[in-house]
This record gives C-alpha cells, sequence and structure tokens, in this order.
C-alpha cells in the first residue's frame, strides 16, 4: 500500500462521527475557524478602550478641578495680601494672577470675578481647561474640559 492511501484513509477515519454521533478530537467543521472568538474579543477591547479614554479624560478634569481649587485659595490670599498693603484692586488682581500663574502656567484668573470684603477676604474664580484625550477635540464637548472654580482668602498675618 502506498502511504498517500494511508494517510487519506486515516483523515476520513478521523473526521467521520462515531457511532454515537460525536466527532473526534481533531476535527472540525468548514464553519469553525475561530471567526466567532476574533470577532468577540475585537469587540471586547473597542469597549475596553473607550471606556480607558473616558475614564482619563474623567479623572482629568477631577485632578485639574482639585488642582484648580489649591491654586485659587492661594491666589485669593495673595491678592489678600496685595490689598491689605495697598488698597488697590488693580494690585490684588495682578497678585492674584501672578500667584495663580506661578502655581499652573495655564491657570486664568477671571477679572470680572474679583470681589474683596470690607475685612480684606477675597473672592476670585479661576478658570483652566483639563487635558484630555477626547473631550478637547470634540467640539460641542469640549466646554466639558473648561474647569472652573470660585475660590476665597483672607490674609490672616500682618
Amino acid at each position: 500500500m502506498p502511504l498517500g492511501y494511508l494517510s487519506t484513509s486515516l483523515r476520513r477515519l478521523a473526521t467521520r462521527p462515531s457511532r454515537s454521533g460525536a466527532r473526534s478530537a481533531g476535527a472540525r467543521l468548514p464553519r469553525e475557524r475561530g471567526d466567532i472568538v476574533l470577532g468577540w474579543l475585537t469587540k471586547v477591547v473597542v469597549v475596553l478602550a473607550v471606556l480607558g479614554v473616558c475614564a482619563y479624560d474623567g479623572l482629568s478634569i477631577v485632578a485639574t478641578k482639585f488642582s484648580l481649587a489649591d491654586d485659587g485659595q492661594s491666589a485669593a490670599i495673595a491678592a489678600s495680601t496685595a490689598w491689605m498693603h495697598s488698597k488697590d484692586v488693580a494690585q490684588a488682581l495682578a497678585a492674584a494672577q501672578a500667584s495663580a500663574s506661578s502655581s499652573n502656567v495655564l491657570d486664568t484668573v477671571i477679572p470680572t470675578s474679583l470681589v474683596i470684603d470690607p475685612d480684606g477676604t477675597v473672592h476670585l474664580s479661576l478658570q483652566r481647561e483639563a487635558t484630555t484625550v477626547l473631550l478637547t477635540k470634540i467640539g460641542p464637548l469640549r466646554h466639558w474640559a473648561t474647569v472652573t472654580v470660585t475660590a476665597q482668602g483672607r490674609d490672616v498675618g500682618s
């Protein structure tokens, strides 16, 4: 018997169903090539990637809000100190802007938000755009990446 005939006969036997109707372990139907698993795996990877980007953007906005709140309080205290020494609103605003910029170059004091109480407490608003992957690239959602906080502070020294 030639070897080619033997290997062909063995292949036929391996794919032939047994008497119980079950296929042998090595046999596959033509449709079973792993396409289902590959499609499912691709969907899972895409969903995880989208969730990861959304989570990063969300955490970036939250971190920016906390950082900006600290920077705002420092800027308000600097403005209060300047106000106590000079009683000049322009100098208090300049001190607030300088303090905010020294903490983070992207911090911006909103000039119209500066309010000084009679006791020297300064109220102001700071604004910064959070570093995001997706939100800053989508026009209608861009405003979600802009973080604004209101802070207050008073010079207790001097």
